[in-house]
């Protein structure tokens, strides 16, 4: 097992976890009444679509992500 790998995408495999569940937080903060499946489920995709890019051009990116 490569744990060279896993070393490296541990902590954004962590850091995404914590930005969807802070960002639907966020979601049923703002959004009045209940927060809906698909809009949480919204949210959480809109995250995982934004975070590689993102940590990519601010240059935090494992090399393994070339």
């Amino acid at each position: 097992m490569d744990t060279d790998y896993w070393r490296k995408e541990l902590p954004h495999l962590l850091v995404i976890v914590l930005l969807v569940l802070v960002s639907i937080q966020a979601a049923e903060l703002l959004v009045p009444g209940d927060l809906s499946f698909w809009l949480g489920l919204g949210v959480a995709v809109l995250v995982g679509l934004f975070y590689r890019p993102l940590i990519e051009r601010l240059g935090y990116a494992p090399d393994h992500w070339d």
